[in-house]
């Protein structure tokens, strides 16, 4: 446990088998309780050492009023359930993470098929899909990118009492925090912003070290990667002078890392770019050209854990809708088989 200024702790909060190691939650001290940001993920080691981190700050599971959940993923919202057992916290999340909570719910026994079928189409060899879906255990948050690695764990969440919009202020004894929408890597992600001390919650949205992962899941309209882009060109332009995120060590150079991330996206664009040498190729083929997991020196594709090449090619993809959005590749279909090609100057597809 952390004090980072009077009435803001962090509370580390492990999560089991990933090498992210844990979710920083953060705890807010009320006139009549305390408010979680992020309690983590939903496993009785994680569990019993939150409460010890919680008395540690003087608090207690049975004194928390309040759970807010930047996003929906396990290692955020996780806990958020066992907390309102004991305590009858109100549990407050974006509208969308509350679609995605649902979304998860519905599709649980299914996800598994449809995954795999994606991945076939977009070209992983037969042998690997089902390999693909089954990893070592924990959430993959990091992603290729950053180092994650794991396979997914979905228990049955409880759902949210409050539905934010974004633009809402969040009001604990002398903080306001102002919720700021930042979809991208969660459809429902949200930052918190406390203007008096100039503090930003940036849950994974913005990490000092590693790039948070974002992936394209399923063939649908959403572009994951196009608001994760405009979300980072929203959150620069707040007044920060410290950055609380979900992962990795606070820190104060956020204009300067969502220009690293940025710069991250271009390179990895130009990397997409060069690996089609005037061919159509499909995700999977694309993947195994990009060097992946640069915050660590970078790795081969083929150096990757099986979970991490699922998410290798899931992150090509979101970098591939924003490319077809605009107008810089096509894809085609054969054999039931996604191709993805450059389009030249005129914006027709290049004959192979």
């Amino acid at each position: 446990m952390t004090e980072i200024i009077p009435g803001i702790y962090q509370l580390k909060v492990p999560i089991p088998n990933n090498p992210l190691g844990n979710t920083n939650s953060y705890l807010l001290k009320d006139d009549n309780g305390y408010l979680i940001i992020d309690p983590g993920m939903n496993h009785d080691e994680s569990f019993e050492v939150l409460k010890k981190e919680l008395a540690e700050a003087g608090a207690s599971i049975e004194e928390i009023t309040r759970i807010v959940a930047t996003h929906s993923h396990g290692d955020h919202y996780g806990l958020a359930g066992r907390i309102k057992d004991i305590s009858n916290a109100e549990i407050i999340v974006h509208r969308t993470a509350r679609d995605n909570i649902q979304f998860m719910m519905r599709n649980r026994q299914g996800r598994g098929p449809e995954m795999e079928k994606w991945l076939l189409t977009n070209g992983v060899p037969k042998m690997d899909p089902a390999e693909m879906q089954h990893g070592p255990g924990g959430p993959p948050r990091g992603g290729p990118q950053g180092g994650g690695q794991g396979r997914p764990n979905f228990p049955e969440p409880t759902m949210p009492d409050t539905l934010l919009e974004g633009g809402e202020t969040i009001s604990v004894d002398k903080f306001n925090l102002e919720v700021v929408f930042t979809p991208g890597h969660d459809p429902g992600h949200i930052c918190l912003y406390e203007s008096n001390h100039r503090i930003l919650f940036s849950g994974d949205h913005v990490l000092p070290v590693i790039t948070p992962s974002v992936g394209l899941q399923t063939d649908s309209s959403a572009s994951p990667l196009g608001n994760f882009l405009d979300s980072l060109k929203l959150i620069k332009e707040y007044d920060c002078a410290l950055v609380l995120p979900g992962h990795e060590q606070t820190f104060t150079n956020l204009r300067e890392r969502v220009n690293e991330l940025v710069a991250h996206h271009a390179h990895r664009d130009a990397e997409i770019m060069a690996a089609f040498s005037g061919e159509a190729k499909t995700a999977w083929e694309i993947s195994t050209v990009i060097t992946w997991m640069p915050s660590v020196g970078g790795k081969k594709f083929e150096e990757l854990r099986p979970w991490d090449k699922r998410m290798a090619v899931m992150e090509t993809l979101a970098h591939l809708k924003v490319m077809k959005v605009n107008g810089v590749v096509e894809t085609t279909l054969k054999d039931e088989i996604a191709y993805y090609n450059e389009t030249n100057d005129k914006g027709e597809e290049i004959e192979n």
